[in-house]
Order: C-alpha cells, then sequence, then structure tokens
C-alpha cells in the first residue's frame, strides 16, 4: 500500500482530476453568464439552431434587421431572432 510508485500514480490521477473540475467550473461560469443581447451571423445561426445562409436569408426577406458595426461586421438582436422564430407557423407533424 505504501509502495512510491502507487503513491505516485494515485497523486497523478488526482492531479488530474483537480484540472478536470477547474475546466468544468469555467464552464459552469460561462453557462450562468446571460447572452449577449447582440449575436453575429455565425453567432446567431448557433442561438437558433439554423444556418448561417438561413439567418443571411431571414436578413434578405427584411424579417430580421441587422446592425452594421466594425468593419461590416453584421449582427442581429437576440429579441429579434425570439420574435421571428416565435411568429413561424407551427409544423403539423406527421403520425
Amino acid at each position: 500500500m505504501n509502495d512510491p510508485a502507487n503513491l505516485a500514480a494515485v497523486l497523478a490521477r488526482l492531479d488530474t482530476q483537480d484540472n478536470i473540475l477547474a475546466r468544468l467550473d469555467t464552464r459552469t461560469e460561462r453557462l450562468d453568464a446571460p447572452a449577449p443581447r447582440w449575436l453575429s451571423v455565425a453567432g446567431a445561426a448557433a442561438y437558433s439552431s439554423l444556418s448561417e445562409k438561413s439567418i443571411r436569408r431571414l436578413i434578405g426577406m427584411g424579417r430580421l434587421t441587422p446592425r452594421r458595426v466594425l468593419r461590416g461586421k453584421l449582427l442581429v438582436d437576440r429579441h429579434e431572432i425570439d420574435s421571428v422564430i416565435g411568429s413561424a407557423a407551427p409544423v403539423a407533424m406527421r403520425k
């Protein structure tokens, strides 16, 4: 039981577990943070589970109003995305 090799292996596992717990803590902190109000096209796609092409199509159709900021980057209001998705017609599922 008091074998130095065994003790070293136990310490290495504890160190690995501490690293895993530290990474989980930082991820949990990010999950607790509120979602940003303004999203890039890629962020809007990830937030809404749509493709970037669909987000750009909604912008082109005038259903989403982007804001153009630094060097032409488009930002979309998260609340507007929620509104567009909420106003979509429900889809009847086949049995």
